[in-house]
């Protein structure tokens, strides 16, 4: 709540209230009534008067803490001062909160939290009290981890950056606190997830406001600004490579405080990274998760000689055999192959799996087209699936699967070898396929790649 809040504005800043700056203030908030139900919030006198030459808040995002500069978040109370909507915010975009109106609601007061400036507070503004419908909560997320999609990089070295600002505002350096057991952060690591934890102590001084993760290299892999809270509950996705990863937690009384290292074990990674695009540093420029469905796509336009994905067809065995299907429980999803997969009918048909005819990928887009879970599989992969967590914010999914059926084999005489394509080529047995060669049939490429995934022979 409020006094939460107040309480890092007077670690930081000496005061017990929020700043007042009026209009000229580019960190004031101001409150602008759309309907009798609804309002937005907005930062900088610019926002409601379109004046180019009134102040505008504008954040700045950087990995130096004396640079980084943006609204952490912003909550609004009521003529009981009790909060009735509040909204986490980043670098990006333009700091504001829409929210609706809840009943009974006479004023309203906004405020804005820059991490470089303190809280600064709008004028009140007064609202009818019997005109709304009755919401029953108006309130945004006001605590969320920020890497259910592993966040952008450039939003974690910023919120890095703020937290090693206030420890620098709090002790006078940089350098992160260790040895306190009530205050130092845990990592655990449990399958592709980890949690931060830390000890609940009812007589903390202050309160947690902020932590992030850094992997073997310091690379920040997961972070969260916090609304001040004295217990803490923050998971997230451990990216593919990570072999260690380090916690930082910042109190607004003490500053920051620096975990142990866990090591990461490698069963624990998923096959794929979880991230929208350019966001974690790889050997290509390109995220994995694009790079590999792009590829899927390739084989299947050189295979299929058409462009686009099939759809599902059910008048036809062979798309029901091929089709991905998602099954929700929860905040998790399964994507299995074949409509006897859902359909609990034994006469339905179920995608197989065998050395010469498997399913290769399968991987979810969300309803912006960003793919948000994907796995590699293989002819010892059965049956074909892929469980996930539903990212935060997703609203619709649609699964694509790649199925496999010319499988290569190396055949090693001493220090030769020799590839192949079809079971048929190495099994002897007359039935077992092998891949033909027809003009518009045939095997475009062979490569051998050794254990450190470096090309030894192409054809």
């Amino acid at each position: 709540d409020l006094e939460e809040v107040l309480l890092q504005q007077s670690s930081e800043y000496a005061r017990a209230d929020a700043f007042t700056g009026g209009t000229a203030a580019a960190q004031t908030p101001f409150i602008t009534l759309l309907t009798t139900e609804k309002a937005v919030v907005t930062v900088g006198k610019q926002t409601v008067t379109g004046v180019s030459s009134d102040p505008l808040f504008e954040n700045i995002a950087s990995a130096d803490p004396s640079i980084v500069k943006y609204v952490q978040n912003i909550f609004v109370v009521n003529q009981d001062g009790v909060v009735i909507a509040m909204k986490e915010l980043s670098v990006e975009g333009s700091p504001e909160l829409a929210f609706a109106i809840p009943r009974f609601t006479t004023s309203m007061q906004a405020f804005a939290l820059s991490n470089r400036d303190g809280l600064f507070a709008s004028d009140v503004v007064t609202v009818g009290a019997t005109s709304r419908a009755g919401v029953v909560c108006a309130t945004d997320v006001c605590y969320r981890n920020t890497s259910g999609t592993l966040g952008d990089c450039g939003l974690m070295d910023s919120v890095k950056a703020t937290l090693v600002r206030r420890q620098i505002a709090v002790t006078g350096g940089s350098t992160p606190h260790t040895g306190n057991a009530s205050l130092t952060p845990v990592v655990t690591v449990d399958g592709a997830s980890a949690a931060v934890t830390v000890e609940a102590v009812s007589s903390l001084q202050g309160f947690f406001d902020g932590l992030y993760v850094e992997n073997q290299d310091g690379v920040v892999v997961a972070s969260s600004v916090l609304v001040p809270v004295k217990t803490l509950d923050f998971t997230f996705t451990v990216p593919s490579g990570t072999t260690s990863l380090t916690p930082y937690l910042s109190t607004t009384e003490h500053g920051l405080y620096a975990g142990d290292t866990a090591v990461v074990p490698e069963t624990a990674f998923c096959s794929a990274l979880n991230c929208p695009e350019d966001e974690y540093p790889l050997t290509s420029s390109m995220c994995y998760f694009d790079s590999r469905r792009a590829d899927a796509l390739w084989q299947h336009q050189v295979v299929q000689k058409i462009a686009n994905p099939f759809t599902p067809d059910t008048t036809s065995e062979l798309s029901m055999k091929h089709t991905p299907y998602i099954t929700v429980t929860g905040t998790s999803a399964t994507v299995t192959v074949g409509l006897g997969t859902v359909s609990g009918n034994a006469n339905d048909p179920i995608h197989p799996t065998a050395n010469d005819h498997f399913i290769e990928n399968i991987f979810v887009v969300d309803q912006n087209d960003a793919v948000i879970a994907m796995s590699e599989l293989s002819a010892t992969t059965s049956p074909p699936s892929l469980t996930f967590d539903i990212p935060i914010g997703t609203n619709s999914m649609r699964a694509y699967e790649l199925s496999m059926k010319h499988t290569p084999f190396i055949t090693v005489t001493g220090t030769s070898a020799t590839v192949t394509v079809g079971l048929g080529t190495v099994s002897g047995n007359a039935n077992d396929p092998i891949h033909p060669t027809a003009n518009d049939h045939f095997i475009e490429n062979i490569f051998v790649v050794d254990q450190n995934d470096t090309v030894i022979a192409m054809s």
